[in-house]
């Protein structure tokens, strides 16, 4: 069985026991809430709204007439249980003139009479009487229950981007109602999670607009819940007590004085919130803003999490049998997963101007990803960090490009010294004693000691061609007037010139290499051979050979 509504839904005389009014049409049926069959053994009348349309991510509802004039808004928030559809009803009860619990009451949205949250969607139902009155607009969210953090995230998050998308609307909040049970005498993690979210979203500023709605009351003049709500620190501008018991009710049970009592107490609460609520100017528009920025944020940050997924994935399908950074295809993948992760980190400091390191935000992803197939992340992360534009790789390249040319120089100076044996090799050195550049050449005249070149060569002298002073006079030009016997030269060989390097290589894998994933040296240079399209080859075989 169905109930049909009077044609003005907020005006009624009927005084006494309920009225029970068979439906119309079939159609007037089709409009009541899917779930409301569940309802037929309740004492209330269901009433659909005069009009209905979604906007914003809610359904709106409207009860009476819809006015132009503008409208004051509440936001109910509350842990599920705590009793805010069923608030609801009693407000359109109020509305439609059922002062008394022996009207014929009337619901709106379908609560069943029960202590669990049956919200599963935003709703918004505004009440108005006549044309020139203030439409009052009342927003049923769903509850929030005390399940895991990834749950309480997305909650709060769909809410966060449901008041962003209200304010780009336009349209105005002028109190935000917490709704919670009389007999807490503590709040619970949900009532803790909203209170942290109405006083970090709307700030102190906003304190003003803070209401609390206490249902389920009895005849206690201070609640338990009003003082912990008062305890935890949040300044609330009225409390409010509610007892709806005469709505959950059934056809087989008698509105008693306990229901006619607690029902006067809820008008005299409810006119106290209209008056409070006409005096109450809309939330600040800067607080709006900012939850329209948060939330913009919060998105571009979900939208590049997707993407380094997408591309953290698309990389473990290519290299999972591959281990040559040096592929064309391998580095165009990795160049794509730090770029978006490079994105994410920005997003992040953007959101929260506090983030990770790059390095440490790409690890967490690929290790989630990783874990999901079983397998390990080692081999991915060093694959990563060895991508040609990441500093490791970089930092090799210039190293490579300031000490190679030494190397070459210097194993030059040996293959000429090579030569020397046949006694026809000249240098041209600059003479301390006749100040002016003379031609030596290589002798192997005992006695006379000259730079060497290589630890297992033998020493070379050098005997001048020019003027009869002594080789050893004879060196790289100095602006030094004193003029010397005998001069110390810079004894360099290759060895060391080798193991200098393979030290500042192993410098460099140490400080640049993603933290707990060293990278072997050998895969390092061999890296940064290929990179460099070996044109290091020989200075690099001689690294990974010492």
């Amino acid at each position: 069985m169905c109930y049909d509504y009077d044609p003005s839904p907020f005006k009624s005389s009927t005084v006494g026991k309920p009225k029970t009014v068979v439906c119309e049409t079939k159609s007037m049926a089709q409009r009541t809430d899917p779930e409301d069959s569940k309802n037929s053994d309740l004492l209330s009348v269901f009433i659909p709204p005069v009009e209905e349309d979604n906007l914003c991510g809610m359904t709106r509802k409207y009860y009476g007439v819809k006015s132009s004039v503008k409208e004051k808004t509440i936001l109910l928030l509350g842990a599920s249980g705590s009793g805010k559809t069923t608030l609801v009803n009693f407000i359109a009860n109020y509305f439609r003139g059922n002062k008394k619990a022996d009207g014929e009451l009337v619901h709106v949205a379908s609560s069943y009479g029960s202590a669990q949250s049956v919200t599963r969607f935003i709703t918004a139902y505004t009440f108005c009487e006549k044309q020139d009155e203030t439409p009052i607009t009342v927003i049923d969210t769903p509850g929030l229950n005390d399940s895991s953090g990834a749950e309480v995230r997305d909650h709060v998050n769909s809410l966060k981007t449901f008041l962003a998308n209200f304010a780009s609307q336009n349209f105005e909040i002028h109190a935000i109602a917490y709704v919670a049970q009389a007999h807490l005498v503590r709040l619970t993690s949900s009532e803790r999670l909203i209170m942290d979210y109405v006083s970090t979203m709307f700030g102190r500023e906003n304190e003003d607009h803070i209401i609390t709605f206490v249902t389920f009351s009895d005849n206690q003049e201070n609640p338990p819940i009003v003082e912990a709500v008062k305890n935890y620190g949040v300044n609330c501008k009225l409390f409010l007590k509610f007892n709806n018991s005469a709505l959950s009710n059934t056809k087989s049970e008698e509105v008693d004085d306990l229901d006619r009592v607690y029902w006067r107490i809820g008008c005299k609460s409810f006119r106290k919130c209209l008056k409070a609520l006409s005096e109450l100017p809309a939330l600040s528009v800067n607080t709006l803003k900012s939850l329209q920025r948060e939330v913009y944020f919060a998105q571009v940050v979900d939208a590049a999490e997707k993407d380094l997924k997408l591309e953290l994935k698309a990389f473990i399908a290519l290299t999972k049998d591959h281990f040559d950074i040096g592929q064309e295809t391998v580095q165009k993948a990795s160049k794509a997963v730090w770029e978006v992760a490079t994105a994410l980190n920005y997003s992040k400091f953007a959101q929260s101007s506090n983030t990770e390191p790059v390095e440490i935000t790409l690890v967490k992803y690929l290790k989630e990803l990783c874990e999901e197939t079983g397998k390990s992340e080692v081999h991915y992360v060093k694959m990563l960090s060895l991508e040609p534009s990441r500093g490791l790789v970089c930092a090799g390249i210039a190293t490579l490009c300031s000490i190679a040319p030494l190397y070459d120089k210097a194993l030059t100076q040996i293959n000429r010294m090579k030569n020397a044996h046949s006694g026809d090799a000249t240098y041209t050195m600059y003479c301390h004693g006749c100040s002016d550049d003379h031609k030596l050449k290589i002798t192997q005249e005992k006695g006379l000691t000259i730079p060497y070149i290589n630890r297992r060569q033998s020493l070379l002298a050098y005997k001048c061609t020019v003027c009869e002073c002594d080789g050893n006079l004879h060196g790289y030009g100095s602006n030094s007037v004193e003029k010397t016997k005998t001069i110390e030269h810079t004894h360099l060989t290759l060895n060391k010139l080798l193991q200098h390097t393979r030290n500042q290589v192993s410098d460099i894998v140490r400080e640049l290499s993603i933290q707990d994933y060293l990278i072997l040296e050998s895969t390092f240079l061999q890296v940064v051979n290929c990179v460099t399209q070996y044109k290091y080859h020989s200075f690099i075989n001689a690294l990974m050979n010492i």
